[in-house]
């Protein structure tokens, strides 16, 4: 099992990104028609769809990546909205930004987990989340002209938005990650239905062959050819939130909730002297601080 956190996704503004930073160039190989292809699927695992939780002030947004080598040169994000309809007032939801992933482990296929913490739930409402994945993958153009073999194309489910509704309120259930993974919790397909699935290529071509458009954050000297549309999401609900990275993501709630501002009155001052010192090492290495674990995947 592999991990990440985000630092708390408050109701400023932003966007939330699902990227990479490799460090090590592959050897580019000339495309073939006839290229394997593996899937690469990202699936929001919490919060579930169609259930009522008790209001939190620090909700967790759990993602997990299934095969993320593949998205070593994919470099996909992860635009998520926020829709509290419970609320006259709002208008156009909320959106967060991150900066790129920092996997390390490129040949592995462990399903890679990454979360954050949402502030606004801590009342009661009746939210939904939508998101969209984007990535990017080359394509040869024959008709381009110039030194270009071809051009680095983004690709979108914008017209195809992934969904979970949701309600917080008081009576509701208290946030177990374990046991809304379980095998009994994901019975009905559609709880963790939307995930997004991508056939990607295992060719690569080098990017100095290649028009780029000043969107791609590309940070290697390969991309890799992907499906520019999605096939079915598989096993979605198979992916389980285990033991202990449950009870790592509730320990990274309990130092920031202890952290702040005005801290619960049950939190002691070493604790509070321990989650300042954890929360403010910063986004990429703060979860390393705390966990050991690796830099992030959700933007």
């Amino acid at each position: 099992m592999r991990l990440s956190s985000q630092t708390l996704w408050s109701v400023v503004a932003s966007v939330v990104l699902l990227g990479t930073v490799p460090s090590v160039a592959q050897i580019p190989i000339m495309p073939s028609p006839n290229a394997p292809t593996a899937v690469m699927q990202v699936d929001l695992l919490f919060p579930r769809d169609g259930q009522v939780y008790t209001p939190t002030p620090y909700m967790p947004i759990v993602v997990s990546v299934q095969n993320p080598r593949l998205a070593r040169h994919t470099y996909p994000s992860m635009l998520v909205r926020f829709h509290n309809h419970s609320d006259p007032n709002e208008r156009g939801g909320m959106s967060y930004y991150t900066q790129h992933l920092n996997v390390t482990d490129w040949a592995s296929n462990e399903t890679f987990f990454t979360y954050t913490f949402a502030d606004m739930f801590a009342h009661g409402g009746n939210w939904s989340i939508t998101w969209h994945l984007s990535w990017a993958s080359c394509k040869i153009d024959d008709g381009r002209e110039g030194a270009f073999l071809g051009l680095i194309e983004r690709n979108c489910t914008c017209e195809r938005l992934s969904r979970a509704s949701f309600i917080t309120s008081n009576g509701g259930q208290a946030i177990d990650l374990v046991a809304s993974t379980a095998a009994t919790a994901t019975a009905n397909e559609t709880a963790c239905a939307g995930g997004v699935a991508i056939d990607v290529s295992e060719e690569t071509m080098p990017l100095d062959t290649l028009w780029q458009p000043d969107w791609v954050p590309l940070s290697d000297d390969t991309c890799v050819i992907a499906s520019e549309t999605t096939p079915s999401a598989r096993n979605a609900c198979g992916v389980r939130i285990d033991p202990a990275l449950a009870a790592n993501i509730t320990a990274d709630a309990r130092a920031r909730e202890c952290a702040a501002v005005h801290p619960p009155s049950d939190c002691k001052s070493a604790a509070r002297r321990s989650a300042t010192v954890g929360v403010g090492a910063g986004v990429g290495c703060g979860l390393a601080a705390v966990l050991g674990a690796l830099g992030l995947f959700l933007a």
